[in-house]
C-alpha cells in the first residue's frame, strides 16, 4: 500500500517535468520569430522587465532625433527588425542556473551569448546584454541602408573642413595652414 501512495505522489512531479514549458532556447527562438515578423508587442512581451524599461527609455530619448514624420511610430525594436536578417541566428546550446540562462548563439560570423532570466515562471530576454554585443557588430545585424543626401553632390561624411574662421570678425573663413 505504501508503494502505491509513493507512485501516486510521483505522478504530479513527472507531469510537471513534462508540462511543455518553454526552455530558454524556445523563448529565444520565439522572440526571434517576433523580430522576423516585426511584431512590436510580441518583442516587448519577451523582454525582462528591466530590459523593457531600458528599451522604452532609449526609444523615448531617440524619438526626438528622428524625422518628425516618423516620431509617432519610432521604436528601437522596430529599427532592430529592419536590420535583422531572417535565419542569421542559431541557438547552439544553453546553460541554465536557477532563474538565469545563457545561450550560445551563432550569428553570421561569430558566436555570442544571449542571457535570459525567469520572471513569473517564464523565460525573458536580457536585451541589454544583446545590445552590447550588437554595438560591437556581432548580433546578426546588417548596417542600415544609406539614405540619399538631400543636397545632390554632397555627402554627410564629407571630409573635414580645411578652413578656419577668419579672425577679423567678418565670419568668413581663412585657409588653414
Amino acid at each position: 500500500m505504501h508503494r502505491q501512495w509513493l507512485l501516486l505522489a510521483a505522478i504530479p512531479i513527472g507531469l510537471a517535468a513534462c508540462s511543455g514549458r518553454p526552455s530558454p532556447s524556445d523563448a529565444f527562438r520565439s522572440w526571434l520569430g517576433q523580430v522576423e515578423q516585426c511584431h512590436l508587442d510580441g518583442m516587448k512581451a519577451a523582454l525582462s522587465q528591466e530590459s523593457l524599461r531600458q528599451v522604452e527609455a532609449l526609444s523615448n530619448a531617440l524619438r526626438g532625433m528622428v524625422p518628425k514624420d516618423r516620431q509617432g511610430t519610432f521604436h528601437i525594436l522596430t529599427e532592430l527588425c529592419r536590420g535583422y536578417q531572417k535565419g542569421s541566428m542559431e541557438v547552439l546550446d544553453e546553460h541554465v542556473d536557477g532563474d538565469q540562462a545563457t545561450l550560445r548563439v551563432k550569428t553570421r560570423d561569430k558566436t555570442v551569448e544571449a542571457r535570459l532570466v525567469r520572471e513569473e515562471g517564464a523565460w525573458k530576454l536580457d536585451f541589454a546584454s544583446l545590445m552590447r554585443q550588437a554595438v560591437s557588430g556581432s548580433f546578426g545585424l546588417r548596417p542600415p541602408e544609406q539614405t540619399p543626401s538631400r543636397n545632390p553632390g554632397t555627402s554627410a561624411e564629407a571630409a573635414p573642413s580645411t578652413r578656419a574662421p577668419g579672425g577679423d570678425g567678418s565670419g568668413t573663413e581663412a585657409p588653414v595652414r
